[in-house]
């Protein structure tokens, strides 16, 4: 399957072969510096448990504590900063690049398809998966259905039409490049 779907551009390939390269350096460092993630599939969990009427009272009260942290973990973007991710920063700051984030999709999300930008000002997208789960996970690109590999980039136009999704149970963590070529 053809995960780079740019046509040959030597901008998105160099990019592809840098951040594949320090795969394990970015994500040793992700784990180094971020808080670990409190996301748990309560829904999940709830369906297959017979108490059902005590654990909706845990689940109510796990949904009043995120709106209090201000947490959402069905998606989230942590931008990657020159003090915080030293390390991943230095590694990317020669390309020219909109933004740079780590990208976390919880565990029980269905995107629909969708567009981010538009064919006269394509947004490339590059996507190196960090922390991949087992199971139903993966994002379509033009009907061309693509499984995330930890280590191995992804790269689209997001003037195409696109869609992603997660029903692992568990966050999925990518670091995303955004360009405009």
């Amino acid at each position: 399957m053809k995960t780079n779907l740019i046509n040959e551009n030597p901008t998105v390939n160099k990019i592809i072969e840098t951040l594949e390269k320090n795969f394990h350096t970015i994500l040793e460092e992700y784990k180094k510096c971020t808080k670990p993630s409190i996301y748990f599939d309560f829904i999940f969990w709830l369906k297959s448990c017979k108490k059902f009427y005590l654990f909706l009272g845990l689940y109510l009260i796990y949904i009043d504590v995120q709106k209090l942290s201000g947490e959402d973990n069905n998606y989230d973007w942590e931008e990657v900063t020159k003090d915080k991710f030293p390390i991943t920063h230095s590694i990317i700051n020669s390309f020219n690049y909109d933004d740079v984030n780590f990208s976390k999709l919880g565990g029980n999300i269905n995107n629909v398809l969708h567009t981010d930008s538009t064919t006269d000002k394509p947004l490339i997208r590059i996507h190196l998966p960090l922390i991949v789960p087992k199971g139903d996970i993966g994002i379509e690109v033009n009907s061309n259905v693509i499984t995330w590999e930890e280590g191995k980039c992804v790269a689209f136009d997001t003037s195409i039409p696109h869609r992603f999704w997660n029903f692992t149970g568990h966050k999925r963590v990518n670091l995303l490049m955004s360009i405009f070529l």
